[in-house]
């Protein structure tokens, strides 16, 4: 959604967009995107989700895109489409709906996308920031507090751009969109513009000040890529850093495994783990096996009592990270924590 966001960003300098609200990216949700657009859209930026295969095939015969972008072979959704390999035949499944002279944008620090490199007739074109091969490259990554900076270098020119986001894994969500203005034809300026007064969703690691605790609201959705990019910049902030994680979920037989790595990405990158779920319990002792103290590492199967636990320990001056699946809406969990006591 974030790429998707950032996508429709970049065209708006140049083009009238239509695009998928919110993330209706589904059977239901795209159609309605497109039907909602207003006539005189140029240019449609749709996402497209799945959890079953044939699910994108269906939605590319009804989009029919001119453009495909794909960012990443994740494990979200491992639990239905069985493996990696699964997953990314469920995601190439976007080409079926393209023309001859459709245009394949696929991130190129990915190594199964990067193995795709011949899906005759239609030839990608890669973005990436290891990748030397890559068509529109990243490199001279900064970060501090609230501001994200790196270089792109095209095929013919070399240009800054600054986001306002903490996160280096937001750079393949950019060089995803600068890609797709440079293969239809923008200006660098206006895609350097676009970027430097894009604002994330709602949710999307939203930073909020209250209560003298900088609280990092990420609660989307969540899988083990995300996870470890929103820890790692939770890690990168000063102050007492408290991890609040709810289960990450689709994720079949590797759940257990999953959720101890992430419990002990997190022993690195927090001082505090509070954890909820069925597999909040992994999550700690993955922690605790990580080095975590036991005292400061603690699992909870209701979430009020997890956001009291919160309310009692959080002081100013931490930094406070919420992130989850959408099932597991830990937006309830910030809710309680910041409401006022009576």
């Amino acid at each position: 959604s974030t790429t998707k966001e950032m996508i429709a960003c970049v065209l708006e300098r140049s083009f009238r967009v239509g695009k998928t609200p919110a993330n209706f990216n589904n059977d239901i949700g795209m159609p309605m995107s497109i039907l909602a657009m207003p006539e005189n859209t140029q240019v449609g930026v749709l996402e497209m989700g799945m959890n079953h295969f044939r699910e994108i095939a269906y939605l590319t015969s009804i989009a029919q895109p001119d453009v495909a972008v794909i960012t990443n072979i994740g494990t979200m959704h491992i639990e239905h489409l069985g493996s990696m390999e699964g997953i990314l035949r469920a995601k190439l499944e976007i080409l079926e709906g393209m023309c001859e002279d459709g245009k394949v944008i696929l991130n190129g620090d990915d190594p199964m996308l990067w193995r795709q490199n011949n899906l005759s007739p239609l030839r990608p074109v890669y973005f990436g920031v290891c990748n030397n091969g890559a068509s529109v490259r990243g490199s001279a990554v900064e970060q501090e507090p609230g501001l994200l900076r790196f270089n792109v270098t095209t095929r013919s020119l070399t240009f800054p751009v600054e986001l306002s986001l903490d996160g280096d894994h937001f750079v393949l969500d950019a060089l995803a969109a600068v890609t797709v203005g440079v293969e239809m034809g923008m200006n660098p300026a206006k895609i350097q513009e676009a970027l430097s007064q894009f604002r994330n969703m709602a949710g999307r690691q939203e930073i909020i000040e209250t209560k003298g605790c900088t609280i990092i609201r990420d609660c989307y959705n969540a899988g083990p890529e995300s996870m470890a990019a929103a820890l790692a910049v939770l890690g990168n902030r000063s102050g007492r850093r408290i991890a609040v994680l709810g289960d990450m979920l689709e994720l079949g037989v590797c759940t257990q495994a999953e959720h101890y790595r992430v419990g002990r990405i997190a022993a690195e990158k927090a001082d505090v783990v509070l954890a909820y779920g069925p597999n909040g319990s992994r999550i700690i002792s993955g922690a605790i096996t990580g080095g975590m103290k036991e005292s400061r590492a603690m699992a909870f199967d209701d979430r009020m009592k997890l956001a009291d636990t919160l309310r009692r320990i959080a002081k100013p001056g931490d930094v406070i990270l919420v992130k989850g699946s959408r099932g597991m809406h830990m937006e309830l969990v910030l809710d309680r924590f910041l409401e006022d006591d009576e």
